[in-house]
């Protein structure tokens, strides 16, 4: 992609080289032409492994996504880059991180997802200034302490670990707005979680939840709650949550009637209770004529709660 002054972004992939008969041998040379790239996806297949002598040349480069190329590791010299702002290296071998130099300070967005040999976080990262950070489908097998430390985060994805329990102060998350636990094998969710008070988005589903604790109802910012595919037999009052538009409690272990003060929110569009084990809505008709008008509500599965 060109811009105004030359090259402003490339995306290399192998598969896309070998259709269009474009020769690997001319990257380097694309590739540092003027040092005006901006943005480089560099993708496996033909392209083996990443010229990371080439790439550090590129001083002006903003955004870098590396994927299957199997990289044991972030190379240093890429975390030197200073205008180096987002960084999406999945589906790559990284087992080790190294110790973030001055350069890194730029960062905000680090994507290191689906590297199958990552155990853990290094302690240094807490120094990141991280906004965005992806962990998910690694081999974590317990909860990353250092991620607990990293009070500029705004969006954190941790789906698919074994990280269980969570720690019970999560002070340093009061800025998170996207907090995202999914299929992480999480029995219980701790009340700490009621000092992410600015949370938009919480994703807990397929997990082991028995049970959600009350400080949920103080998240009154929060506009999407997903706790499906759980084992919940008992909803704590989430009347409070005046700003939420989106409920799932599908697959989950609950009884008896859909709590009135859901029903009533008055900012919700879509409550899915299939298979929650619901069977009665309410016992009063101006909750069920509430539900009826609303054109994205999972109607039939809040009125008939039945599993069939």
């Amino acid at each position: 992609v060109h811009g105004d002054h030359g090259l402003d972004a490339l995306f290399a992939a192998g598969p896309a080289l070998a259709r269009f008969g474009l020769p690997v041998a001319l990257l380097p040379t694309v590739l540092v032409a003027g040092n005006t790239v901006r943005e480089l996806a560099w993708h496996g297949g033909l392209l083996s492994s990443l010229p990371i002598s080439l790439v550090v040349q590129l001083t002006r480069l903003e955004q870098l996504s590396v994927t299957s190329v199997a990289l044991g590791t972030i190379p240093a010299a890429l975390l030197g880059l200073r205008r180096l702002r987002r960084l999406h290296v999945p589906a790559n071998a990284l087992s080790d991180i190294p110790v973030p130099r001055h350069g890194i300070i730029s960062l905000k967005v680090l994507d290191i997802s689906a590297n199958w040999f990552l155990n853990g976080l290094p302690t240094h990262f807490a120094l990141l200034p991280l906004v965005t950070l992806n962990i998910s489908l690694n081999l974590m097998s317990a909860f990353p302490a250092t991620v607990q430390h990293m009070t500029a985060l705004r969006v954190l994805w941790m789906d698919k670990n074994s990280i269980d329990p969570l720690p019970a102060d999560l002070r340093g998350w009061s800025r998170l707005h996207v907090l995202s636990i999914e299929n992480a094998g999480i029995a219980n969710v701790p009340s700490g979680v009621g000092s992410c008070s600015q949370l938009r988005e919480l994703h807990l589903q397929i997990n082991e939840l028995k049970s959600l604790p009350s400080e949920l109802n103080t998240l009154t910012f929060l506009e999407l709650l997903y706790v499906d595919n759980n084992q919940l037999t008992l909803l704590p009052n989430l009347g409070q949550l005046v700003q939420l538009r989106e409920l799932s409690l599908g697959c989950n272990d609950l009884a008896g009637r859909i709590p009135a003060e859901l029903l009533m929110l008055p900012s919700l569009a879509v409550l899915y209770t299939r298979f929650a084990g619901f069977t009665v809505i309410s016992d009063h008709k101006s909750v069920v004529d509430r539900v009826g008008p609303r054109g994205d509500v999972c109607v039939s599965q809040c009125i008939l709660c039945s599993p069939s």
